[in-house]
């Protein structure tokens, strides 16, 4: 292949990252002002992928997620909507930290050669990019490396990531040659507000459709656009049915400053903009910087033994308190719908070892199936995959869920035929007969609504904020109930920074340390002396950094046990700074 010179000249324009950069777990991230020849050079890769397959959409999203303001980043992704396909990671990493122009096409060539890349198809790349002030001047270098290379490319301007992959998902399922990007935006609202309504529609015990609120912290970030479009979606099919009140909107605190999922998350406080006495009783939620996760929280009231007056806490509902009330809602319809036995269709929640131990002895004394996976969305998706229906989330509120293509053709050819079916029975008629079958067409009717409200590209908080909500009505909960599903033990995240965070090397499901095998067998040591301990350690994907997650039986423990875990790690590996005393 031969190579233009107006790649060689996008190339050579900008210098070459000061420090070596690793594709981690969401692709490169670092401050933002060492990314334009990251950005760049991955606007090539994401054209030669492209090339690679015949010319698909690959989508290029510039954004550094939950991560402070002054980083930004970029990950690529593949035609069907998921993450870049791990044997191209490689291919990133090594024309990323490349000295010169020289070494970058003998990389590219030599990626011709492997993967046996030939023909004459147009390249196509999808890119968009969250509102950090920078992420457009880096958006910039990326297409001047997509064109450089001579691909097409379709900036969709300032979306959230999960609207990337939900554009490169549904264009390449269309199969066009070219895309019509405000049409593509509009399918993605248009699509998870009519699963929204549809589902909302379902509730047995009023005849309209009741409004619904929710309070959402937008981290500073993009998810204020989408929440606020969605909204206006949803109004366009039933008016005054979702009324959504966004606090830290774009511009009106910097991006994840003491707000947002991440935040609201690991410190377990209330993010800024939600006043604790104005607010209560209200449903709220949080997302990042990017809005491809969520969580809910609400100030909810607590008997008090010393006052007739009820005193009002915080309570944190997290990724696995949602990953619960998807699963149950769904195993519940999916028994209501009485599906042939032939189809044996699954249903798994898949999770992190971050995922809180009640969590998963709640699932399983419902019957249903879990399993670990290692952290970050690419890890989960393909286990959830396994799965006809398959749930996964993170504790962090990144998740979705998915449905096999099985399970989608029966729905679609249930659809197809409900009405024909339906006309078909003159008789109907108030009989338990009767009852049981609109049960039976009622769950069918839930379920394809729930496949059409969940973005199944992968996790995004505004699909997964109307999923939750709608799930709510129809079950007639409210954030308390949610809440007490069950009671989480007790847990502290933390994150440490270590002299060397490679020294660490953890088990595929990141549960145990294999190395050092001396650290794994300290840890063993430390979880031993409290009542319910559980803790784990891995290198962090996007920082320097070492993570720690402790739980126990009470907050003392739990936090003990962190500390206790910084110590080991100490004793180890060796950290920077000073040992905490107390948390």
């Amino acid at each position: 292949m031969q190579f233009s010179s107006n790649l060689v000249n996008s190339l050579e324009a900008y210098k070459k990252a000061p420090k070596k950069l690793n594709y981690g777990t969401a692709g490169f991230r670092d401050k933002w002002n060492i990314l334009h020849a990251i950005l760049n050079r991955m606007g090539v890769l994401a054209s030669m992928r492209s090339l690679s397959l015949n010319g698909s959409f690959v989508g290029l999203m510039i954004t550094a997620s939950h991560n402070e303001e002054s980083d930004n980043g970029v990950k690529l992704v593949d035609p069907n909507g998921g993450m870049l396909d791990p044997k191209w990671e490689p291919y990133a990493e090594e024309i990323a930290n490349a000295n010169n122009s020289h070494e970058i096409l003998c990389c590219l060539t030599a990626i011709i050669e492997k993967e046996s890349i030939g023909g004459s198809v147009l390249a196509k790349v999808i890119i968009g990019r969250d509102t950090r002030p920078h992420s457009k001047e880096l958006s910039e270098c990326a297409i001047r490396g997509i064109t450089g290379f001579g691909a097409e490319v379709y900036d969709l301007g300032e979306v959230t990531t999960p609207q990337l992959h939900f554009a490169v998902q549904s264009s390449n399922q269309l199969n066009s040659p070219s895309i019509n990007i405000p049409e593509t935006l509009e399918t993605y609202y248009s699509t998870l507000a009519m699963g929204f309504i549809s589902l909302l529609s379902t509730v047995s015990v009023v005849d309209t459709i009741q409004p619904v609120s929710i309070i959402i912290d937008a981290a500073g970030g993009v998810g204020a656009l989408s929440a606020q479009h969605m909204s206006l979606a949803v109004q366009q099919l039933a008016p005054t049915t979702l009324t959504v009140e966004v606090r830290n909107a774009i511009g009106s605190i910097p991006v994840n400053q003491r707000c947002g999922a991440e935040y609201v998350q690991k410190s377990q406080q209330l993010p800024s903009g939600i006043d604790m006495i104005e607010d209560r009783d209200r449903l709220l939620c949080s997302y990042d910087g990017d809005a491809d996760r969520i969580v809910f929280h609400s100030i909810l009231p607590t008997p008090s033994r010393e006052s007739e007056k009820n005193v009002y806490s915080w309570v944190l509902i997290d990724g696995d308190k949602i990953a619960t009330l998807f699963a149950v809602f769904l195993q519940e319809e999916l028994l209501a719908a009485r599906i042939p036995c032939q189809f044996a269709f699954t249903l798994g929640v898949v999770q992190t070892a971050y995922a809180n131990g009640a969590s998963t002895r709640f699932l399983q004394s419902h019957g249903i199936q879990t399993c670990l996976a290692k952290t970050g969305v690419k890890h989960l998706h393909p286990k959830a995959e396994q799965f006809d229906v398959g749930v996964y989330f993170e504790a962090n509120g990144h998740g979705t869920v998915l449905f096999s293509e099985k399970m989608r053709h029966y729905l679609t050819h249930w659809e197809r035929d409900r009405d024909r079916d339906r006309d078909r029975d003159p008789d109907h008629g108030d009989t338990d007969r009767d009852r049981d079958r609109d049960r039976v067409f009622t769950a069918m009717l839930r379920l394809t609504a729930c496949s059409r409200v969940v973005n199944q590209a992968v996790g995004d908080a505004v699909s997964d904020m109307l999923f939750a909500l709608a799930i709510l009505q129809v079950k007639g909960m409210d954030a308390l109930l949610w809440h007490q599903m069950y009671t989480d033990l007790p847990s502290r995240q933390l994150k440490v920074p270590v002299l060397d965070k490679s020294q660490i090397v953890c088990n595929e499901d990141e549960t145990r340390v294999i190395s050092p095998v001396a650290l794994q067998a300290a840890l063993d040591g430390v979880m031993s002396s409290f009542s319910l301990g559980r803790c784990f350690i891995r290198p962090s994907g996007t920082e320097d950094v070492v993570r720690i997650y402790a739980e126990a039986s009470s907050q003392s423990e739990a936090d003990a046990l962190a500390i206790a875990t910084i110590e080991v790690i100490h004793q180890h590996v060796g950290v920077i700074g000073a040992i905490p005393t107390s948390l």
